[in-house]
């Protein structure tokens, strides 16, 4: 067979050499009780496990048709406690959106959601993660939680630990979790 264009054979292998990554479930990208010290375990919630659209409209604020044409795709939620003690835990949500304009979009509704307005939360300086991030810490309660939004590509993440004082712990989390997102996701 004769082509109509000559091809490299090294060409031909480089193409074929390309190959995308599998995708990975919301759930592999979070934090697993496996990234947590000994002694946490997922416990269930209101915000645990794969999140509806209609939850996580009324969550933000926002309507089902916002969401929907932003591209949000699927969100999912976990919370772990410290030996069932619930003033020891860590949660984490992460949401998916089709394109990264739709992230962008969710990241800044997130971070209005939790620092304007009167909220408990105070934004504190901490080093960047993703593409965008915004640490904040509860300001009206001295056992608060620390917390973490970010955008890294088409994913929103949050990432809450309490109590406050583990910034360390919520950095690393953080790190790990866009880690995964630039492997996988």
């Amino acid at each position: 067979m004769r082509l109509l264009f000559p091809v490299s054979i090294a060409c031909l292998l480089a193409l074929g050499a390309q190959r995308s990554m599998p995708y990975m479930p919301l759930h592999m990208l979070a934090v697993r009780g496996t990234d947590l010290r000994p002694g946490y375990s997922q416990t269930s919630g209101l915000a645990t496990g794969y999140l509806t659209e209609k939850f996580i409209a009324y969550q933000e604020n926002v309507s089902v048709q916002q969401l929907q044409g932003h591209g949000w795709a699927n969100s999912y939620g976990a919370l772990y406690q410290y030996r069932q003690n619930s003033d020891i835990e860590v949660t984490n949500q992460i949401d998916e959106y089709t394109a990264r304009g739709g992230a962008r979009w969710g990241y800044g509704v997130s971070v209005g959601n939790t620092t304007c307005c009167g909220a408990s939360y105070h934004v504190i300086a901490m080093p960047r993660v993703g593409n965008a991030s915004t640490a904040f810490i509860d300001r009206q309660s001295p056992h608060g939680f620390i917390g973490m939004i970010f955008e890294k590509g088409k994913y929103v993440v949050e990432l809450n630990v309490l109590p406050r004082s583990q910034r360390a712990s919520l950095l690393a989390l953080a790190r790990l979790i866009a880690g995964r997102i630039q492997r996988y996701g």
